[in-house]
C-alpha cells in the first residue's frame, strides 16, 4: 500500500496512463458535449509522461525508503506541547554525604522532608516518581520531636511532629521496646533509607536510632 503523499500521486500518475490508453486503443468517441481538444494527437503521449512519473518515483521510494518502514516513520508522533508547560524530568543527581563507616552514603542534609515533598506538590502520581526517582534508596538523618509510635509485627514505626497535615515516619525493626520508652513530645534522631516520598508523606525504611 501507499505510504506517503509522492507514492499516492505515483500510483495514481500511472493509473490515469492507464486509461487513457485504455480509451485511445478502443477508439471509443468522445461524449456529446466533451471538449475538442480531447481528441488531439497529443493525448498519445500522456501515457508515456504518466508512466514515466511514476517509474520515477518508484526508484526514488527504492532508493530513499522509510526508516524500517515503520508506522511512526511514516506519520511521526509529536508529544503535545502546551504554552507555559515543560516536559517532566527527573530532578539532578542529589547531593549526598560521604559514606558512613557501615558504607552507606547520606542525602546531604541541606534537603529538607518537606523541600522532598514539595516537588510532588500539584503534579500526578506518574510525574511525582518520576521527580523524586533519584532519592528513592538513600539514606538520610533525621530529627524531630515524636508525635506516635505504633507497633507493626516486628518493626516500630514512629511518626514525627509536623506542622501540617504531612507525615514524617522512620520504620524501626526488630527494636520493639521502642515503643515502651518513647512518648509524645520526646526528641530522637533516626537514620533510614528513603522509601517513599509524595506530597504528604516522607518515609524512612530500615531505620536506626542515631540519638535521643
Amino acid at each position: 500500500m501507499p505510504k506517503t503523499q509522492l507514492d499516492w500521486l505515483g500510483v495514481t500518475a500511472l493509473w490515469v496512463g492507464a486509461m487513457v490508453e485504455a480509451v485511445k486503443a478502443g477508439g471509443l468517441p468522445l461524449m456529446t458535449g466533451a471538449p475538442a481538444w480531447l481528441a488531439s494527437n497529443i493525448w498519445g503521449y500522456v501515457p508515456a509522461i504518466l508512466v514515466s512519473f511514476y517509474i520515477v518515483v518508484a526508484l526514488y521510494r527504492l532508493w530513499r525508503p522509510n526508516k524500517a518502514g515503520t508506522y511512526d516513520s511514516v506519520y511521526p508522533v509529536q508529544q503535545p506541547v502546551y504554552p507555559g508547560k515543560q516536559p517532566v524530568k527527573p530532578d539532578p543527581e542529589p547531593q549526598l554525604r560521604e559514606a558512613d563507616t557501615k558504607g552507606r552514603t547520606f542525602l546531604s542534609s541541606n534537603m529538607t522532608p518537606q523541600d522532598l515533598m514539595d516537588m510532588c506538590a500539584n503534579k500526578t502520581d506518574a510525574h511525582a516518581e518520576r521527580i523524586v526517582a533519584p532519592y528513592i534508596g538513600k539514606w538520610y538523618r533525621y530529627s524531630g520531636l515524636v508525635h506516635n509510635v505504633i507497633v507493626f509485627g516486628r518493626y516500630v514505626q514512629v511518626r514525627f511532629e509536623v506542622p501540617d497535615l504531612r507525615v514524617i515516619k522512620a520504620n524501626i525493626p526488630g527494636n520493639l521496646d521502642l515503643a515502651d520508652v518513647l512518648h509524645k513530645g520526646d526528641k530522637l534522631e533516626v537514620a533510614g533509607r528513603i522509601s517513599e516520598i509524595d506530597s504528604v508523606t516522607f518515609a524512612l525504611a530500615d531505620a536506626e536510632v542515631i540519638a535521643r
